[in-house]
């Protein structure tokens, strides 16, 4: 952050499940929003400094933390984003509980947004997000994993690591999912952003999303877009639509 000229401090949360989570938070100028930047699996609270500077520059306190299992922070395993919506519950505790904060929006990536997504159900205080190449279904998600990691279809694989994953994680990946989850918010913003040829997570997941969410709703298909892509091609568009989509709704 002190490379792009942002005054920032190290920061640690502590998850409900007691896992010590690193982190920075950049103060806002005498705003009350926050916004908190949740990064895809596999990578680290670096994935939101691309958007924290201009965020910050409109007035937005920012927080950007690596997940469990991630970066500097504790946990064993990652969860495709649902045992991570309790290290975005922290963020969002710790700007509404030690910076007095009234309004947060939450800025997810991938799996993030996953993770972003269950939060936003669950915290009042979470009042938009921004989503970008978000999955809807968990199953897709595991079996594209398994097709990558083994080099075939995930066939009889599927039902059984559904099994174990579910069982280790402790979800239900058939009943709680980003899709069911989006289609019970309300009265909350939401913004997805998908490139056309993400091969990772295929535009169809999030068009999906878009279509399960209420009003009021955006989508914005990145052209040409792979996975992650939007500030690599569009970086002045996105992050403007992203500055203005979150100065209307929190």
């Amino acid at each position: 952050p002190a490379e792009l000229g942002l005054k920032y401090r190290r920061i640690q949360l502590t998850t409900n499940d007691n896992l010590r989570l690193k982190g920075w938070f950049v103060r806002g100028d005498s705003s009350n929003k926050g916004i908190v930047i949740v990064h895809e699996q596999g990578g680290t609270r670096h994935a939101g400094l691309r958007y924290a500077k201009p965020l910050n520059e409109n007035g937005f306190s920012v927080l950007m933390l690596d997940l469990r299992n991630s970066g500097d922070s504790e946990g064993q395993f990652s969860t495709l984003g649902y045992q991570e919506r309790n290290d975005v519950l922290a963020a969002a505790r710790f700007l509404l509980n030690n910076h007095k904060l009234k309004s947060i929006g939450v800025l997810g990536f991938a799996e993030g947004a996953s993770a972003a997504i269950f939060a936003m159900s669950e915290e009042p205080a979470i009042k938009a997000g921004v989503f970008e190449a978000p999955y809807f279904d968990p199953v897709f998600m595991l079996d594209s994993k398994i097709d990558k990691r083994f080099g075939f279809s995930a066939g009889i694989l599927s039902s059984l690591c559904k099994k174990i994953f579910s069982f280790r994680v402790q979800w239900d990946i058939e009943e709680v999912t980003p899709g069911k989850t989006m289609a019970k918010i309300v009265s909350k913003g939401v913004f997805v952003i998908h490139g056309e040829k993400d091969r990772s997570i295929p535009i169809d997941q999030g068009v999906r999303l878009y279509q399960a969410a209420n009003q009021p709703k955006r989508i914005l298909a990145v052209r040409n877009g792979g996975h992650l892509d939007a500030f690599n091609l569009e970086a002045e568009r996105v992050t403007k639509e992203i500055v203005a989509f979150f100065t209307e709704h929190l």
